[in-house]
């Protein structure tokens, strides 16, 4: 009997991904590259290894997966992001028949899917880009899924995915369609970027708590604990927590690590693609930066020690009121980001739908995100809705004294201090960009925006 599905990649995540359409009633066929002495029979261990995998069918040679499947074929690429995608359509480009359908559920870059999808049209092979959000966990009991490419390919997806989805607070699945080309990829992207944020924020919580109030690792633990059964709830906090209270032997885990962080591309890409469409995202650069400067430190012989003064006079509501407040920039930035992609590129990304897909079964699902999935709209700007206007006027005072006793203590909270600056130039009455662009036009005759007639560039003549 021929199989529904067809997974190509048995890594964590595709093997995770493969035992969750298992469990779900899903026939399967699994096929995993053939490396002599690496990758030998990864299918077949799968299969063995897990009971959700027991109807399932393992190969090695890739004519013969493809030959398993039912017509129209639906095949899930869960493989390394670049080229063993495109090597992967090469070699099933002579197998597959107009109709079939190929979904990369790995990171790929969007505009990498949206070329993938334009060599394929001549063939008639449907393409869809694939977000997958939550980790091994989510893949096994329910991701977040991101779709994109032609609303044929997604509508032949969509029972099967459907079934795998995470359920959200609403009760909803977290699978949408986000429209055409790679529109499923770029919201993972950006996706991403909020994630990298989030975590230096509450990075640079932990760095507060230690260095500056002096509390030990299970009393942070306990913080964050306590944050994570209020309005900051959220799977990062959950899981920073139990990372804080961890101990063996030699105590606690977490101060046996090395402070190295290790990054992937999605990070850049988004803040590349800001850059590239004038959109400021300074958060996950901060974040990005952050991690870089963490692999470039010199030894730790050589680096001066820092000052600890373990001030009480910074409560622990107030760091947590900053921290509130720099999450609230986080998702602003990056939602603006993806209103502004989604006019460029002709996608049907609605913030509400993507705000409910994110509050279930991803990496960043959070009580925020659940109550932006609730609001009427996020299309306006977060910062001009009445009720988190007056959140961040009334924890922006907070922000700034955690700012001043982290500097005084030489402790650099990047995520922190990058989350006031953008509201405070995004807010106040900054007369320093009209400086930039008067020196721009003196210098390379670029034009001015006087007040009076904002919609017209001027050059002004200052050598007369």
């Amino acid at each position: 009997m021929k199989k529904e599905i067809g997974i190509i990649g048995l890594g964590v995540m595709g093997c995770a991904l493969a035992r969750n359409f298992g469990r779900n009633g899903i026939s399967l066929a699994l096929y995993n590259r053939h490396l002599s002495g690496s990758e030998e029979k990864v299918a077949l261990r799968a299969i063995q290894e897990h009971t959700e995998l027991k109807k399932a069918q393992g190969f090695e040679e890739v004519k013969e997966f493809i030959e398993a499947l039912e017509r129209p074929r639906k095949i899930i690429l869960m493989v390394t992001a670049g080229e063993a995608v495109d090597h992967l359509l090469s070699s099933l480009s002579g197998l597959l028949h107009p109709g079939d359908l190929i979904i990369d559920g790995g990171n790929s870059d969007f505009k990498s899917t949206e070329k993938r999808l334009n060599t394929l049209l001549d063939s008639g092979v449907l393409f869809l880009g694939l977000g997958v959000s939550g980790g091994e966990e989510g893949a096994l009991n329910g991701p977040s899924l991101m779709a994109g490419g032609s609303r044929e390919a997604y509508e032949l997806a969509h029972p099967y995915l459907s079934r795998i989805a995470a359920i959200t607070p609403s009760t909803n699945k977290a699978l949408a369609y986000f429209g055409s080309g790679g529109s499923g990829h770029f919201v993972k992207m950006v996706h991403n970027a909020i994630e990298y944020a989030e975590m230096q924020l509450i990075a640079e919580a932990y760095l507060f708590l230690r260095n500056v109030l002096g509390m030990k690792t299970d009393e942070i633990g306990a913080v964050f604990d306590a944050w994570k059964a209020s309005h900051s709830k959220s799977y990062l906090l959950e899981i920073t927590s139990e990372i804080l209270q961890t101990k063996d032997e030699h105590g606690f885990v977490l101060d046996r690590i090395a402070p190295i962080a290790s990054y992937n591309q999605t990070g850049a890409s988004a803040l590349i693609e800001g850059a590239l469409s004038g959109q400021p995202l300074s958060m996950v650069a901060s974040a990005l930066f952050t991690r870089f400067i963490s692999n470039q430190k010199p030894p730790q012989a050589e680096v001066s020690s820092l000052k600890r003064t373990h001030s009480k006079t910074i409560s622990i509501e107030t760091l947590h009121k900053a921290y509130a407040f720099a999450r609230i920039v986080n998702h602003y930035q990056h939602f603006s980001m993806i209103n502004a992609s989604a006019y460029h590129y002709r996608w049907d990304i609605k913030p509400n739908d993507l705000c409910e897909v994110w509050s279930a079964g991803c990496i960043i699902r959070s009580s925020l995100l659940e109550r932006l999935a609730q609001a009427k709209t996020v299309e306006t700007p977060l910062f001009f809705n009445s009720e988190i206007q007056s959140e961040l006027s009334t924890s922006k005072e907070e922000l700034k004294a955690v700012l001043n006793a982290a500097y005084q203590s030489d402790i650099a909270l990047p995520g922190l201090s990058n989350a006031l600056n953008y509201y405070l130039q995004l807010t106040a009455d900054d007369p320093s960009a009209a400086l930039v662009q008067a020196q721009r036009d003196y210098f390379g005759a670029h034009g001015v925006y006087f007040k009076e007639e904002a919609n017209r560039l001027v050059h002004y003549p200052w050598k007369a």
